[in-house]
């Protein structure tokens, strides 16, 4: 928001191999500062939504693409 400590969003994405055809997909933010709690209030719903909606599109990407090869 223009003023680090108001509100401060780290987006992130990790891979963990779990076998030699498997991967775990974690995908999540953390927020802090001073206006967290009013903003999420606000954005939790539609962030929550946009999250399932990437992630389920990026499953569909990569299935589809797994068996391509």
């Amino acid at each position: 928001m223009f003023v680090n400590g108001l509100f401060d969003g780290e987006h992130y994405f990790v891979l963990e191999k779990i076998d030699a055809e498997k991967t775990r997909f974690i995908h999540s933010e953390q927020f802090s500062g001073f206006l967290t709690g009013i903003i999420l209030k606000m954005i939790q719903e539609g962030t929550i939504r946009g999250f399932k909606a990437m992630n389920t599109a990026l499953k569909i990407r990569v299935e589809s693409e797994k068996k391509k090869v």
